[in-house]
Order: structure tokens, then sequence, then C-alpha cells
């Protein structure tokens, strides 16, 4: 990579692709160039930006929205989620697509920035994630987002008025102080029973998918 000379600190990083040769993407900013260099990046709709890392860590970058209206295998990231093992999310992104990161069985680690307010439906299906931290921001998940995820452990930020984790691990979202819909139970969980909250009105699509719990 080359410094571009601006003196914002913005980098030109060059890759090779084949039979269509050399090409530059000029990222953002605030991209921190892993030591290992960059094996593959892009962007989507001009606002978001990736890349990933010679080690495996993607890093997605921009603001706004991850859209909605991105099939899953549309997203460019996907032609090379078997190579990924982390998914770091950057400060700036509101809202995480429909089936975003569905597939990724070999990244077990994620980060999501403060600035996330919604996650929708699959995004993080199938993937190796092992911890998940929902930020204060987020006010809406929508059902399967980690369904097949060996998912030990969810937590819920200080601060997060919509979601809970029960003395179980389950994540519910609440309604008013109260739950109202329970949206995921770890699946790598050691769990065997699983309480539903009383006066809970709906159960998730997947809530319970591939866990241990026999009753």
């Amino acid at each position: 990579f080359q410094n571009t000379g601006s003196g914002r600190g913005e980098f030109t990083i060059y890759y090779y692709e084949g039979a269509e040769g050399w090409a530059d993407y000029d990222l953002y900013p605030t991209v921190a160039i892993g030591e290992d260099g960059v094996m593959y990046s892009g962007t989507i709709d001009d606002i978001i930006t990736w890349y990933i890392t010679a080690d495996g860590k993607l890093y997605v970058n921009g603001s706004g929205s991850i859209p909605n209206d991105v099939g899953e295998y549309e997203y460019s990231w996907h032609n090379h989620k078997d190579f990924v093992k982390e998914i770091h999310i950057g400060e700036g992104i509101k809202v995480i697509g429909n089936n975003a990161f569905s597939g990724f069985g070999n990244a077990a680690v994620l980060t999501l920035p403060d600035s996330l307010e919604e996650i929708w439906a699959g995004a993080f299906h199938d993937t190796g994630i092992t911890h998940v931290t929902i930020p204060a921001a987020t006010w809406q998940i929508i059902d399967n987002v980690f369904g097949g995820s060996p998912v030990e452990e969810i937590t819920v930020e200080e601060g997060n008025l919509w979601h809970a984790v029960d003395e179980y691990g389950a994540l519910y979202y609440m309604e008013d102080e109260n739950y109202g819909y329970l949206l995921s139970y770890p699946a790598a969980s050691e769990g065997t029973e699983l309480t539903v909250q009383e006066g809970t009105p709906h159960i998730g699509n997947h809530a319970i998918y591939g866990t241990s719990l026999t009753s």
C-alpha cells in the first residue's frame, strides 16, 4: 500500500485480481491496515468499504446501513467467507442487513460498534461465533440472527433499553420492562433446561435451534 499524501492518513490498497489486473480502492481514513497486509477488499453502494487481512480478519467500515436489499450471495465479502476468522464492524454502521454474514463458519470472533441500531434476520446465521455483546444503542434484532452458530454466551451492554438476558442466558426483546419476545438461546450453552419468562407472547424462529435443551 502507499500513502496518498493527503495528510489525512488515507491509503490506496492494491491487490491482484487475476485476469482483470491490478485494482485500487481508496478506503476510509479510519481503516487500520493489518500488519499482515490486505488480501481482499471492496465496496457496497459507495458508503460501505471492507477488507480482509492475511490473518483472516474482516473489517467493514462506513456509515449508515449494510443494505437489506442485497441477496445473501451478492455481499461481495461472501466470496471469501471460508477464509475469514474474525468479523469487525466499524463505528458508523447503524444497520446490518439480512444474511450479511450468514455462513461464515470459520469466523469465531465478532465485534459490533456502539453505533449499531438494528440487526436483521439471519445476519450471523451459521457462523462460528461463540460470544456476542449487544451494544446499548441496538433497539431491533430480527429472528434467527444467531441460529446455527455455536454461541456460548450473549451479553447486553448497560444502557440498552430494548433487550435483556435472563438467568438462563436467553436473549429477549423487552416491552415496557417486561419480557416480550424470546430472540435467542445460546446454542453452545451447557444448559439443558429453559423456562420461558412469564408473559412472553412469542418465541422467535430458530430461537432454540441447535441447543442442548431437553426441557
